[in-house]
């Protein structure tokens, strides 16, 4: 299975807006396989999953799979593109409201945990593909580097090493997902007063070098209500 970065969706698939009755029911069945090609995806290595499973998980028939998608392989892309590059740019539309730095990566860190937690199929498949090339490369890795680039030239945080922070706190936000999505088993830091995702943001921001009452104090200004997952898709 071809790993490399997509192209972006054309205007007509991502962004036109449906203009019959039948563009929204081409949307809608689209959107169908894309769900069920994640769920599948999350679970399964690539070349497990065939393409009646995914017309069978989106209740269409399998003739229909190819009105909107050639192969496996451009469903596949088209799933990692809405993943990361889609859904981080539904991120900076909240991230442009916000202008410092260090907000930025506290809202931005648990607006992915909180998507990956309403949107199991979606964090299952963030951690599956977290360290591949696309997962490294776009989504929320590169955002990161930039606002810890950003907060280090206005003097906000005193670690300089870019590649290594966005390494440790990347990781350590996969990390979280990935216990976050095993919650029904018992898991002994999940039954602390503080949520393991608020310690975790509070100690990437001590880790950055803010002062302990200041990463505390952003690590639970309220987030936006939206649910940005529907949006990413």
């Amino acid at each position: 299975m071809n790993k490399s970065k997509p192209d972006r969706p054309s205007k007509d698939e991502s962004s036109a807006p449906p203009t019959s009755r039948g563009a929204k029911r081409k949307k809608r069945t689209r959107l169908k396989l894309l769900n069920s090609a994640m769920a599948l995806f999350s679970r399964k290595d690539a070349q497990d999953v065939t393409i009646n499973d995914i017309t069978e998980g989106a209740d269409v028939g399998f003739g229909t799979f190819y009105n909107h998608f050639e192969s496996k392989d451009a469903i596949y892309e088209a799933v990692l593109f809405y993943a990361f590059d889609s859904f981080g740019e539904v991120v900076d539309a909240h991230l442009d409201r916000i202008n410092d730095p260090a907000e930025k990566i506290s809202t931005a860190l648990r607006l992915t945990l909180r998507e990956a937690k309403l949107k199991k199929d979606w964090g299952r498949f963030l951690v599956r593909e977290a360290f591949s090339e696309m997962g490294l490369s776009s989504g929320l890795a590169p955002r990161l580097a930039r606002d810890i680039d950003e907060g280090i030239s206005q003097g906000r945080f005193k670690h300089g090493d870019i590649d290594l922070m966005t390494l440790v706190i990347g990781a350590s936000t996969v990390g979280c997902i990935s216990i976050g999505l095993g919650e029904d088993s018992t898991h002994p830091q999940l039954e602390e007063d503080k949520t393991l995702g608020q310690r975790f943001i509070e100690h990437a921001l001590k880790t950055l070098g803010l002062p302990d009452d200041e990463a505390n104090r952003l690590a639970i200004v309220p987030l936006p209500d939206d649910d940005l997952s529907e949006r990413a898709f």
